[in-house]
């Protein structure tokens, strides 16, 4: 059951990368249709809005389904069980990303890696299991 949810919190968490993605291109698409606005000088304020709205919804609900993978995650780094090196390695990286998520990803992304380095030290045991 454990390695089901190794996999699926890193599954979960991938949705926050998607999420970067479509914020990025969401913000592409404003920029051209912003400029073919200003050329034509007929830029329609409903569509520009659609456009914005559109890409801010996608990415918070791609947000909502990376949370529920990070408190697995967190779940999971806070069990006594023996947790695999690889799974540790990965999350580290999750991590370290969630902290860009200004304010909520920055303080559990601060707490995760503070929990990572203490089952690093070995105050838990690490296995390979």
């Amino acid at each position: 059951m454990r390695p089901v949810l190794y996999i699926l919190s890193i599954v979960l968490q991938l949705f926050y990368i998607f999420a970067i993605w479509t914020l990025i291109a969401g913000i592409f698409d404003f920029y051209s249709l912003l400029q073919d606005a200003m050329q034509t000088k007929s830029g329609d304020p409903k569509l520009i809005a659609g456009i914005i709205s559109e890409a801010i919804t996608l990415s918070l609900l791609r947000v909502l389904f990376a949370v529920i993978g990070l408190v697995i995650s967190w779940f999971i780094l806070r069990s006594g069980k023996v947790i695999p090196n690889w799974y540790l390695s990965t999350i580290k990286y999750f991590s370290i990303l969630w902290l860009t998520f200004i304010p909520f990803g920055t303080i559990v992304g601060y707490f995760q890696l503070k929990q990572i380095k203490r089952l690093n030290k070995g105050q838990r045991g690490t296995g390979t299991k």
